[in-house]
C-alpha cells in the first residue's frame, strides 16, 4: 500500500490485494483496517476505484505526480475511523468485478473528504505487529468466512 500527500496537505492511502482463487459464491468481502491512534484528525473518507497500474515495484517510493487514476466507487461518505479500533468497508462490489474481470484489480483509493492537514492513520502491510496489518475479509455463500493479508 501507499499513503502520501501533496503540498497542500491533501492524504490519500492506496491499497492493493492478489486475489486468491475462490470457488464458492462470495456474498460480502470488506476491507479491514486498523486505525492508529495519533495526533490527527480523523475524518470522514470516499472510496475510489483505482483505474490503471502503480508504476511502481513494492519497496519504492510512489510519487504524488505519479499517483495512478482514480473514480469514485460510490457516492457515499464512509464515517471518520474511531482510533485504536478496526474499521470495515464494504467493497463487495468492487471485489466481485475484480474476480470476475482479474485485469482491472488495481486496488482501491481512500480519501478524506475535506483535508487542512485532517486524516486517518491506519496500520499498513508493514506494521511491526502483524495481528494489525491490513486484511480482506470475504464472506461466502454458506457462512464460511475467509481473511487474507
Amino acid at each position: 500500500g501507499f499513503s502520501g500527500y501533496d503540498v497542500n496537505g491533501v492524504y490519500y492511502s492506496l491499497i492493493e490485494f492478489n486475489l486468491p482463487p475462490i470457488s464458492s459464491p462470495v456474498n460480502f468481502a470488506a476491507l479491514m483496517l486498523y486505525a492508529q491512534a495519533g495526533k490527527e484528525t480523523p475524518v470522514a473518507m470516499s472510496v475510489d476505484r483505482i483505474l490503471n497500474s502503480w508504476g511502481w515495484e513494492n519497496g519504492d517510493r510512489l510519487w504524488w505526480k505519479d499517483k495512478p487514476q482514480a473514480a469514485l466507487v460510490h457516492n457515499i461518505v464512509l464515517p471518520a475511523p474511531t482510533p485504536s479500533r478496526w474499521y470495515f468497508i464494504d467493497i463487495t462490489e468492487l471485489y466481485l468485478d475484480w474476480m470476475l474481470r482479474p485485469s482491472r484489480n488495481f486496488g482501491l483509493q481512500i480519501r478524506p473528504i475535506s483535508n487542512n492537514n485532517a486524516f486517518n492513520s491506519f496500520a499498513s502491510s508493514l506494521f511491526d505487529d502483524v495481528t494489525k496489518r491490513p486484511r480482506l475479509l470475504v464472506c461466502f455463500g454458506g457462512g464460511d468466512t475467509a481473511s487474507h493479508r
